[in-house]
This record gives C-alpha cells, sequence and structure tokens, in this order.
C-alpha cells in the first residue's frame, strides 16, 4: 500500500515541499497569503500599565 505516493518518492517530506510551516516566504507563499493572512508580523499595540490613568 503506497496510499498514492508512490514509492522512493513518498519518503520524507520532501514530496510535500517541508514539514509545517516550511517554505512560507518561498514555495508556499500564495498558501500563506490566502489562508493565513496575520501570520506574519507585529499585530496590535499594549499600553504601558504606568501610562494608563486610573
Amino acid at each position: 500500500m503506497t496510499h498514492g505516493k508512490g514509492k522512493k518518492g513518498g519518503r520524507g517530506a520532501g514530496l510535500r515541499g517541508g514539514r509545517g510551516n516550511a517554505g512560507l516566504l518561498k514555495h508556499k507563499h500564495m498558501y500563506m497569503t490566502k489562508n493565513m493572512p496575520d501570520h506574519f508580523g507585529r499585530h496590535g499595540f499594549k499600553r504601558p500599565q504606568s501610562v494608563i490613568k486610573k
């Protein structure tokens, strides 16, 4: 049973382009921009407690 991967080519993570999030800025870039647009970058701002008046 090869489960649709052939034989030698189905070993390891080379068939799927790496493991996990590998290559998100290279060969998986279109997948990332479509499905995970907020994955990279900084988001939001938390004000310091010393600045906030009570």
